[in-house]
């Protein structure tokens, strides 16, 4: 059934209902496409333990032939080597600066320690990768994120290093959680979950 001889040979009050049909249709289509859930529940997912090394590729712009730059495709491994969460993991970050304030109540800090490695795939292999706080989230056991805190880490600090091809570093990296939440885990921007308990 073709639409427009419906459209044009049919009285002006059934055209007004189809219209108006085919604007609701339309606009359900446009929401379903660009409606993204804030939050979705239930999902699983296979998050690497404490302790397990994980790999994962990430592209790195940097300058190359073009006045665009270039992408190159690096691998990444990274461990969760230790996790200090509450009143051990404040302690450390108390002592780092007198700046450094309590979490809100319902909260506590959390300190995962974390090894990360940087190999290039390709050639020419020279683009450096800055690890940026939000290269890292973590997300409750009922999937909301949290948000990175804004204190000072003990030393060694992770975030802020420049990694260069054949890299690995270990250090400290920030995060809050809520004190019942008892299965956070980690996600990094590469694809790659760890748990956090």
């Amino acid at each position: 059934m073709h639409l427009l001889p419906l459209l044009l040979g049919e009285p002006l009050m059934k055209r007004k209902i189809m219209i108006a049909f085919l604007s609701i249709l339309l606009m359900s289509f446009i929401d379903g496409i660009l409606h993204v859930p804030s939050v979705s529940t239930g999902i699983t997912r296979e998050a690497a333990r404490i302790g397990e090394t994980v790999s994962g590729m990430i592209n790195v712009w940097g300058p190359g032939a073009s006045e665009y730059g270039v992408d190159e495709l690096y691998e990444v491994k990274i461990t969760i080597l230790e996790v200090l969460r509450g009143t051990e993991a404040w302690a450390h970050i108390q002592a780092i600066s007198s700046s450094n304030k309590p979490p809100k109540d319902s909260f506590e800090y959390l300190l995962a320690r974390i090894r990360f490695g940087y190999y290039a795939k390709g050639s020419p292999g020279n683009k450096a990768y800055t690890l940026k706080q939000g290269d890292f989230k973590v997300f409750s056991k009922n999937d909301q994120a949290y948000k990175a805190p804004s204190v000072l880490p003990p030393k060694p600090e992770l975030i802020g290093r420049v990694f260069r091809s054949g890299e690995s570093y270990e250090g400290w990296v920030p995060f809050v959680v809520a004190k019942d939440d008892d299965q956070p885990l980690l996600f990094f921007s590469g694809g790659i979950w760890f748990q956090l308990f």
